[in-house]
């Protein structure tokens, strides 16, 4: 963990998280896929955006339509906290039976187009309209089980990863990370 935190603080160029950032978080919390995403919801615009993948590096970016961001509108952590305004550390596996979530009858438009099982988000700010997240996917097994580890290792991981993200949000006009998000 120590030497992620020390190349989150180093990282000295345009993209707050680069791929290689991102396949160390990877590594830290055993999961197939990492990504950073920075929104402007209102504008529907892509502000800032990377992954990481297991399997290499692929192109595993995809147009946002209107539709897709209704898509992205009902993923249910981005429902969570828009009802709670709980913008901690969730799995996707804390609202939803895997039963559920296996069969796709949980967000099929998105964890079943990428074969998705589970899910974590950990968003870097606490705004609705303006969002800096990283987000945490699981292709065969629930991060609910060790709910200690992946919960535990992100949220250590926060404060630092906030600081990365921050360095974003203040490249792009009206975004302002929260303080008390760290």
């Amino acid at each position: 963990m120590l030497a992620f935190v020390a190349a989150a603080r180093a990282i000295d160029g345009p993209e707050p998280f680069p791929t290689e950032l991102l396949g160390g978080l990877g590594e830290l919390v055993p999961c197939e896929a990492v990504f950073f995403n920075g929104r402007d919801v209102v504008r529907r615009e892509i502000l800032s955006e990377s992954y990481w993948c297991v399997d290499g590096p692929e192109d595993h970016s995809w147009r946002l339509e209107e539709d897709e961001w209704s898509l992205i509108r009902q993923h249910p952590l981005n429902v969570h906290r828009r009802r709670t305004g709980d913008f901690g550390v969730r799995h996707v596996s804390d609202l939803y039976s895997r039963r559920r979530r296996v069969r796709g009858e949980i967000y099929a438009g998105y964890f079943g187009r990428f074969g998705i099982v589970d899910f974590t988000g950990l968003p870097l700010t606490r705004s609705k309209t303006h969002t800096l997240n990283l987000g945490f996917e699981s292709w065969g097994r629930d991060f609910s089980p060790e709910p200690g580890k992946a919960r535990g290792l992100a949220l250590a991981l926060a404060p630092d990863c906030v600081g990365c993200g921050v360095g974003a949000a203040h490249e792009v006009e009206g975004i302002a990370a929260d303080p008390r998000s760290r």
